[in-house]
């Protein structure tokens, strides 16, 4: 099965070069990243990227654990998908879906969940925003679900006058949210604030020249 790199972030206007973990022949970690338009989770290693059903086993138990010890989100995968196992690559494309530089297995450990967002956007956002171990930060500060909301909005070039339709807010309510999205981020410009939004991950791009 071929994996679509160039494709696979298609959420923003916004493009970023990186050359992401895994994708240099001679790079033994492991980068597991989803995409978004089919819910699928890929793994890339020593240049080569694989469906997840390719994973080796013992990857595949560590990221079971790993959702087990989440009471939050193993009741949630269990609801959604009948068995532990048949959600186990849901549960991955939520935690690990972003491709980035940043491998999520090396030396046989598992790295800490990632600002991946798999589908925050109303009227159905994910469940996995309500999960124990994904909290979606900048500069230490947490954002809520309203804010990621929006961040992807703005991502979108949205106006103003459709995000206050999306939301059903008045013009001050979503000026409050702008502001405090400015506080969190320590930027002054809508610019400088899509630029963080891209290096935190909380926004997706479509990755080049990987």
């Amino acid at each position: 099965m071929e994996a679509n790199l160039n494709n696979s972030h298609q959420s923003t206007p916004f493009s970023i070069n990186i050359l992401a973990a895994g994708m240099h022949p001679e790079d033994s970690n492991i980068e597991l990243w989803g995409d978004k338009r089919t819910k699928k989770v890929f793994f890339t290693q020593n240049g080569n990227t694989k469906p997840f059903s390719k994973l080796p086993h013992k990857y595949h138990v560590m990221l079971l654990e790993q959702m087990q010890n989440d009471k939050v989100a193993f009741k949630e995968i269990l609801k959604q998908h009948g068995s532990a196992l048949n959600g186990l690559e849901a549960y991955t494309f939520c935690k690990y879906g972003a491709l980035d530089s940043s491998p999520d297995l090396s030396d046989d450990e598992l790295a800490k969940c990632e600002n991946f967002l798999c589908n925050s956007q109303l009227p159905n956002p994910c469940a996995c925003l309500k999960w124990k171990k994904i909290t979606v930060r900048s500069n230490g500060n947490t954002l809520t679900t309203r804010e990621i909301q929006l961040l992807e909005l703005i991502g979108q070039k949205k106006s103003n006058k459709e995000i206050t339709e999306i939301f059903n807010i008045s013009e001050n309510t979503l000026k409050t949210h702008r502001d405090n999205l400015h506080k969190k981020f320590k930027v002054q410009s809508e610019q400088e604030l899509i630029l963080e939004a891209v290096s935190d991950h909380i926004i997706q791009t479509q990755p080049k020249n990987i």
